[in-house]
């Protein structure tokens, strides 16, 4: 889906899947099917794939095809694209940045991975089995991983804020200051109103909820266009505060 132009990009969001959650675990009362994604930066001379679908770390959502099929829908294979950024290490945002059969035969889908290096020790040290300890070590082998600074320019425009609280690590990306995708600091629009329903996935869910009410927040004082990971349309935070889809 055609989004518009941000900072000299033409922004594409690529459907890569769903995930349906049962009552209780992202809205207290109902079930909610929510959108796997990704965003498709082109301008500048580059293009940027901001989260790259579950891959074959989760047979089933297909991951590996769902991703080659929405690249193709825009003309490309992986191998165009030059960065892709990974908001956090969860399966359905990161699981893709690998080709393969996980864990044991597994190579790099892309030749430039970037994330934000606050939280890339943390991940290097788990014992337990986790897709993120295991794909940075893949990304790290193949020559292909990134961490970089918040703040710091990793395609002309283009840079990672921390967002602490849901993961370690987890970033949202600015484009300039003319648009922001917020990654998993919200899951659906209902949690605009209702940030506290937010926190079953969250590996420190008292800093989770602070950092959402901050972008909240800033986000409806500014009227800055955000996109989040599993909700459908680019929209803003307006006064409430509420979810005002784009038009």
């Amino acid at each position: 889906m055609r989004l518009p132009d941000v900072a000299g990009y033409r922004l594409d969001h690529l459907d890569l899947g769903s995930l349906t959650f049962e009552a209780g675990v992202l809205l207290p009362e109902d079930a909610v099917t929510v959108p796997v994604s990704g965003l498709l930066a082109r301008g500048h001379g580059t293009t940027v794939l901001i989260d790259c679908g579950s891959g074959p770390y989760d047979p089933d959502l297909e991951g590996q095809q769902l991703l080659r099929d929405a690249l193709a829908g825009e003309g490309l294979t992986p191998d165009d694209v030059d960065t892709v950024v990974l908001t956090h290490m969860d399966g359905d945002h990161a699981g893709g940045a690998v080709t393969g059969t996980w864990p044991d035969d597994v190579r790099a889908t892309f030749r430039r991975v970037v994330i934000l290096d606050e939280a890339i020790d943390w991940w290097r040290q788990r014992t337990d089995p986790n897709l993120g300890t295991g794909l940075v070590a893949v990304l790290e082998r193949d020559g292909v991983l990134e961490p970089v600074a918040a703040g710091v320019e990793l395609a002309p425009g283009i840079t990672l804020e921390s967002a602490p609280g849901h993961r370690p690590g987890h970033a949202a990306v600015w484009f300039g200051d003319e648009f922001v995708h917020g990654a998993d600091t919200l899951h659906v629009v209902e949690h605009v109103a209702h940030p506290e329903w937010d926190y079953v996935f969250d590996t420190d869910a008292a800093v989770a909820l602070a950092t959402r009410l901050q972008w909240i927040d800033r986000l409806a004082q500014s009227g800055t266009p955000v996109l989040f990971s599993h909700i459908a349309d680019r929209g803003r935070i307006v006064p409430g505060p509420a979810w005002q889809p784009d038009a």
